[in-house]
């Protein structure tokens, strides 16, 4: 059990701010800047706000022209096609808008796992007609040092693969959310975390509920930008042991 520094509140385990009073105790030396939604401190590693979840560097997130997006969508999609590293792909956008100032090496790497993630749907969609199968299922497994989201909500966790038309694409809220996954499922505008932050006109920081549409959930492709978890087939009879792997 662990106290906030600021008002003394106990602390929700596994959270790295107060839910009473939003303090988020992040030592100065590692953050390098402020949340532009609720102005919590962040860590240059972290790709999402640790207390009002707005994540930074979705392409889609971005304050960039439609007609400018567009085209930086399709050099990254012929990036893909031609087999270039994200990290090439970056050095094309940085020389092609070098004026824009943003964080390309993130855009490149999330935008082609995204890319990449839904044409591995079609495979299994594919696969699961072929064999004339039911119904398809994916483990999702979530590197070492993830970060605490993909860990409770990706690592571990058995998914059922459906495609778009099976998808409550306009139910943002339906439990399918959390328990399916499908070509075009996107965290844009969602957050990760549960909490909202809402200021007061005098300053003061107010910690509500965030409704489920609002929250982010597994995807393929990263689930948010810079997200390394990775989905495998799933077989009924698998055994998952207590650490989210397969027991051999």
């Amino acid at each position: 059990m662990s106290f906030c520094k600021r008002c003394g509140a106990t602390k929700e385990q596994g959270l790295e701010f107060c839910v009473k009073c939003g303090e988020v105790e992040i030592a100065a030396d590692f953050w390098e800047w402020e949340c532009m939604e609720c102005g919590a401190p962040m860590r240059p590693d972290r790709e999402y706000c640790v207390r009002c979840g707005k994540a930074y560097g979705f392409l889609e997130n971005e304050d960039i022209p439609s007609g400018t997006k567009n085209t930086i969508f399709e050099m990254i999609r012929e990036g893909v096609n031609d087999n270039k590293h994200p990290f090439k792909i970056a050095s094309d956008l940085f020389h092609t808008f070098g004026e824009l100032n943003f964080d390309w090496q993130r855009i490149a790497v999330t935008e082609c796992a995204i890319i990449k993630g839904d044409r591995y749907v079609l495979r299994l969609l594919e696969h699961q007609e072929i064999r004339k199968k039911n119904e398809t299922k994916v483990l999702g497994t979530s590197a070492v040092d993830a970060c605490p989201w993909c860990k409770e909500n990706i690592h571990g966790k058995v998914f059922f693969v459906i495609s778009e038309d099976e998808a409550p694409l306009n139910v943002l809220n339906h439990p399918m959310w959390d328990t399916h996954l499908w070509r075009g499922k996107r965290n844009f505008n969602r957050y990760f975390s549960k909490y909202k932050v809402r200021r007061s006109l005098n300053d003061e920081i107010e910690i509500l509920p965030r409704p489920q549409e609002e929250i982010a959930k597994a995807c393929f492709g990263g689930a948010h930008p810079n997200c390394r978890c990775w989905f495998t087939p799933y077989f009924d009879g698998m055994k998952i042991g207590a650490d989210g792997y397969v027991i051999p």
